[in-house]
């Protein structure tokens, strides 16, 4: 077997890796497609095949960009925050910040707090301070701000404990949103379409949501869905991740006492 074009490719790897001329598996595979570009990018030098236009390569690096970037084409999250938003105005009104009628059927809001309940008012704080910085309307800005006595109901009590003056107690009207996003986005979480379907669930109970603010009302509620069922989707994420990493370690083990 001739050997003289596997020896001369390695040559190449070698070569191209500079002052590393022992690379790495890792570093192997990324120069290998780094040359498997670079030859569609870069025509021959000889060969049977002429170009017709000179200086000119077969494929160009905008016409790469544009497959991965697709520009002129909406992405799938933004088609999805848009579906979202037209499905908020049609329901939100301008009116009072106040939606305690919306959840009279189940009072979320009441002394026996559980660990539910607390985790939930401690995300709802982060959800919080992270629309703050994007928000310009003072209006707006008030209508998120915690009401005067909050931070010593239950609910609380987690954020009271972790604090050293910089978690957010996040406004009660946006808890009870989150809250019952969160009931949703449980139901839904292992669904391939968790996004919409958590959001066809909240808004399938038919009720009518209010803000004080005309201009910014779909804008603001939009955002808290999206960043709040965002993060949810990354934790749930996550935690399956390390469920599966957990158990491909037991079957790895399981598998070297059977006999092939």
């Amino acid at each position: 077997m001739n050997q003289d074009c596997l020896e001369k490719f390695f040559g190449i790897i070698r070569q191209v890796a500079g002052p590393n001329d022992h690379p790495s598996t890792p570093t192997y595979l990324q120069l290998y497609k780094i040359l498997s570009v670079y030859s569609l990018i870069k025509p021959p030098k000889t060969g049977n095949c002429t170009i017709l236009e000179e200086n000119i390569p077969v494929i160009t690096i905008n016409d790469i960009r544009q497959i991965t970037n697709q520009e002129n084409k909406n992405s799938i999250r933004q088609e999805k925050v848009l579906k979202l938003k037209n499905k908020i105005d049609t329901i939100i009104e301008e009116g009072v910040w106040d939606i305690d009628d919306i959840f009279q059927e189940h009072n979320y809001f009441n002394r026996n707090s559980t660990v539910f309940d607390c985790v939930v008012y401690f995300l709802s704080g982060y959800i919080n301070k992270k629309l703050n910085p994007n928000i310009k309307c003072k209006q707006c800005l008030d209508s998120l701000k915690p009401e005067y006595g909050q931070v010593i109901i239950p609910e609380a009590e987690l954020v009271n404990l972790k604090t050293r003056g910089f978690l957010t107690h996040p406004n009660k009207n946006l808890y009870l949103i989150i809250q019952m996003i969160e009931v949703c986005f449980e139901k839904h979480a292992e669904s391939p379409n968790v996004f919409e379907e958590t959001c066809e669930d909240f808004f399938s109970r038919n009720f009518k949501l209010t803000f004080p603010c005309g201009d910014h009302k779909s804008e603001i509620i939009t955002n808290i869905f999206v960043l709040y069922i965002t993060m949810r989707m990354r934790q749930f994420s996550y935690a399956k991740n390390q469920q599966m990493k957990k158990q491909n370690k037991v079957k790895k083990k399981l598998s070297k006492l059977v006999s092939t």
